[in-house]
């Protein structure tokens, strides 16, 4: 069940199957973006990725939501659970996605899980969504990898660079020399 801390929000938007953009209660506050709590989804460039974003659309769609947030990232996005509406104790939206198989259980440091290791048993045990493909690579390790490859296709890049700096410096100091004879 949520806590006194949440605020209902309405979702506007689902960028990927961990991120939204909601719109608090009052008709004229700012929306603003939301990393789903303790779950890592598939980016849309991997496998399962479309699959996750769908997925976390239909649970939002037309869906009375609280939001409680924990806390704020180094994007300046909340992170917190959301949860749908109404007097009985439900599962959040967050563990539905990990149940599912539609995104990965990820929490650092021992923190709370919220019922999402149990999600990731179920699903796990079921062969869900990323589950039912033995090797998937990890959201995380996906993100590191390409932050790696595209380091160093930049360094390529500044090599590259200064190469034809140097070229064009060249070519200019033969043209001066051949026009002063």
């Amino acid at each position: 069940m949520y806590g006194a801390r949440a605020m209902p929000v309405k979702v506007v938007r689902v960028f990927d199957g961990d991120t939204v953009l909601v719109q608090g209660p009052e008709f004229f506050s700012r929306p603003f973006c939301v990393r789903l709590y303790g779950i890592d989804a598939p980016e849309s460039a991997q496998s399962f990725g479309d699959e996750s974003r769908e997925a976390l659309a239909r649970l939002v769609r037309r869906q009375s939501l609280s939001l409680d947030v924990f806390a704020h990232d180094r994007y300046g996005r909340a992170v917190g659970l959301l949860y749908p509406r109404g007097d009985d104790p439900r599962e959040s939206v967050n563990a539905a996605m990990v149940r599912g198989g539609w995104a990965y259980c990820y929490h650092r440091g021992g923190r709370y899980s919220h019922g999402l290791d149990q999600a990731q048993r179920a699903a796990q045990d079921a062969r869900l969504g990323v589950w039912s493909s033995p090797g998937e690579e990890r959201p995380w390790c996906y993100r590191r990898r390409v932050t790696e490859e595209r380091a160093a296709s930049g360094g390529c890049a500044r090599v590259l660079l200064v190469i034809g700096f140097v070229v064009v410096a060249a070519l200019t100091l033969l043209y001066i020399l051949a026009s002063r004879f």
